[in-house]
């Protein structure tokens, strides 16, 4: 379709679209609001940490209310 050879591959859908639309027709699902927070910031790999603190640091002093994610986060 896009030009080359066939590929082969598989595909995989969560579904969080549905998941949206149910918890809002339940009236569940949280607004930003509830959580208190103006932003969330977190490193992506540990050579970042420095700079993460840095960010929330500097968005703190400028008057955000910053949620700062320190631990591992990542879903193995």
């Amino acid at each position: 379709m896009f030009g080359g050879g066939p590929t082969p591959v598989a595909g995989f859908g969560f579904g969080d679209a549905v998941v949206v639309e149910l918890l809002t027709e339940r009236n569940k699902l949280p607004s930003i609001d509830e959580c208190g927070f103006n932003t969330v910031v977190f490193a992506m790999n540990d050579d970042l940490y420095g700079a993460t603190v840095q960010v929330a640091s500097t968005l703190r002093k400028n008057g955000q209310s910053v949620d700062l994610i320190l631990g591992n986060k990542k879903s193995d």
